[in-house]
């Protein structure tokens, strides 16, 4: 099938990966749509965060954003010049312009990996016949929303599901199209099962292009839906680690 990529100009790891894996896959890349925009500052996201009342966690997030390591950012643009991939940076993604750009690739579907604003809108959404596929690290009957795998470890989960979802214009909403789960070990680490159900992912993006191409077991919709989660107060955030350090602590010496 021909694929439409829908990303912002830089990416982490996880969805370099996602990409580099569908090149080598039976699909082909017809081209990559690239939200040019400038990312918010840290200062308006921290301001956007203390508004809905998300309090010192805004700070722990901060933080972190300002001494943590650092993940050398996957430039998409010089991606695409160098695999002699078609591109088209826009400023708006939604003008009439950039819909005809995108409706000129002719593509079978749409894989979304970021930027276009909080979430992707229509008529992305209903200009492919397979429609636009996308990650939610959760399993959508019990977990929608933020952050990845957080709140199964708050909720003593035994394991997370990862879902490769097409996407609805409501939040985590869509029919899934590949699952999978990922069992929490005793010694997990937030940052540890984020990154384990990262690599694990990875795959799921060309197996779930392989179903809607042969258009077999497909999942088909989600009856009913779990609630929608955000990220944490400073409260929750303590809780957890809490948890986390007592459950280590009982491990090792019990």
């Amino acid at each position: 099938m021909k694929v439409v990529m829908l990303t912002s100009k830089y990416l982490g790891q996880f969805q370099e990966k996602v990409i580099k894996s569908l090149l080598v896959s039976d699909h082909t890349i017809a081209g990559f749509v690239i939200d040019g925009r400038r990312p918010a500052s840290l200062f308006k996201r921290l301001i956007k965060h203390l508004k809905k009342k998300r309090g010192g966690y805004v700070f722990i997030l901060a933080f972190h954003a300002l001494f943590g390591r650092k993940e050398a950012g996957f430039d998409v643009e010089s991606f695409a010049d160098d695999n002699a991939i078609a591109k088209y940076v826009t400023q708006d993604p939604y003008s009439h312009d950039t819909i005809e750009v995108v409706r000129s690739f002719q593509a079978d579907v749409g894989v979304y990996l970021g930027g276009f604003g909080s979430l992707l809108k229509d008529p992305y959404l209903n200009l492919y016949r397979h429609g636009v596929l996308s990650y939610h690290h959760g399993n959508m009957r019990k977990y929608r929303g933020q952050p990845p795998c957080f709140w199964e470890l708050y909720n003593n989960e035994k394991e997370v599901g990862i879902t490769v979802q097409r996407l609805t214009e409501r939040l985590d909403a869509g029919a899934p199209i590949e699952e999978i789960t990922v069992p929490i070990e005793k010694n997990d680490s937030l940052e540890k099962l984020t990154q384990k159900c990262y690599l694990h992912s990875v795959p799921m993006m060309v197996k779930a292009l392989d179903q809607c191409d042969s258009n077999t077991d497909l999942i088909g919709n989600i009856s009913e839906l779990g609630r929608v989660y955000t990220l944490p107060n400073l409260r929750q955030w303590i809780i957890l680690k809490t948890k986390l350090f007592a459950r280590n602590f009982i491990s090792y010496f019990g």
